[in-house]
């Protein structure tokens, strides 16, 4: 699951295990942000090589899988990405 909350695309496993661990849960997504996210995390495909196939920019296609990935989060409880969670204090810069 974590792999779905991240931006990074997922590690492929043994053939076999990869179509039965990968699935989406229904009415979350738009038909367009299923498309999008099953080329990219189940098929390996790239922005440029989605957009190819779907006839829209690669700029779409990272937009369909932002907000794809947002809705997952939410309906999954995760607020933000896990590599940006932390309080504000730790990541602003003091300013003197």
């Amino acid at each position: 699951m974590e792999s779905i909350l991240t931006d990074l695309p997922s590690l492929e496993t043994e053939a076999g295990d990869e179509s039965a661990l990968f699935s989406l849960p229904a009415d979350v997504l738009t038909k367009r942000q299923t498309e999008v996210i099953t080329l990219y995390y189940k098929e390996g495909l790239v922005a440029c090589e989605i957009a190819a196939a779907l006839g829209i920019t690669a700029r779409t296609v990272r937009s369909i899988k932002f907000q794809a990935l947002n809705r997952l989060r939410k309906y999954y409880g995760a607020a933000t990405p896990l590599n940006e969670v932390g309080t504000e204090e730790e990541t602003r810069r003091k300013v003197s």
